[in-house]
């Protein structure tokens, strides 16, 4: 009596690439990374809204006092885009740079691998 092999294409969960250092933190820990990741997120939508702002002073053609307001509101903007920058790139250092990684490109490097940022 031979047995009926059973077809699980498409029934089984994708499989999820562990990150076993993050395992071993404290949970303390790994709940601040997480919050890390989303300021993150939260900076870069800012500098999204900010560049999109930039842009529509760009284009705005304003008349005699209104040019003046205007240089100076595009300036106030450049600047908070470089300060934003500068916290981006600081709070991306701070977090490790596996978490910004898919799981394709974790599973191609190899879970147990050191990585080098």
């Amino acid at each position: 009596m031979t047995k009926k092999p059973i077809d699980i294409t498409g029934k089984l969960p994708p499989v999820q690439v562990r990150k076993p250092w993050r395992q071993s933190l404290p949970e303390i820990h790994a709940k601040r990374i997480d919050k890390l990741i989303e300021t993150h997120g939260r900076i870069e939508a800012a500098m999204d809204q900010l560049k999109a702002i930039r842009k529509e002073f760009r284009e705005y053609a304003p008349k005699g006092r209104e040019e003046f307001e205007m240089r100076h509101l595009q300036e106030q903007v450049a600047a908070v885009l470089v300060l934003l920058g500068c916290a981006e790139e600081k709070l991306y250092l701070m977090v490790p740079c596996e978490e910004f990684m898919s799981a394709e490109h974790l599973a191609e490097r190899g879970v147990h691998e050191t990585l080098r940022c």
